[in-house]
């Protein structure tokens, strides 16, 4: 499980506690987007994946939960294209395999939803 820490150079060249995580997980998915910094789904203390995501603004060190993941994972990689965030790849599920889903999370309507995806293009 892991704290937030900032290095910053105006407070002496050292590690400054943050506002703690709402939930302590690891193998968790993260990314920014306009400012904040999402933390994305991964694994409990207990090991169990869970669905719950967070972001994270710097400059107010404040949390705010946003909507869970549909599909569960951990060890995945994200991407940001504004207004969306993309969550694709990791592993959940209880055969532990790989999500093939890829899920978007729109910052204005707030709501993660799954890519469709089509022989000839992608659709959002």
């Amino acid at each position: 499980m892991f704290d937030l820490h900032a290095y910053t150079i105006t407070k002496g060249n050292r590690l400054v506690s943050r506002a703690k995580m709402p939930v302590k997980k690891f193998d968790f998915t993260l990314a920014e987007m306009n400012g904040w910094i999402y933390i994305i789904s991964g694994k409990n203390g207990a090991g169990k994946v869970v669905s719950s995501c967070h972001r994270y603004h710097p400059s107010s060190d404040t949390y705010i939960s946003i909507a869970e993941l549909k599909y569960p994972r951990y060890a995945a990689s994200a991407a940001s294209i504004w207004p969306n965030l993309f969550i694709f790849g990791g592993r959940g599920g209880e055969d532990n395999n790989m999500i093939p889903q890829i899920e978007y999370y729109n910052h204005n309507s707030e709501v993660w939803s799954t890519l469709q995806l089509s022989p000839d293009s992608l659709s959002i």
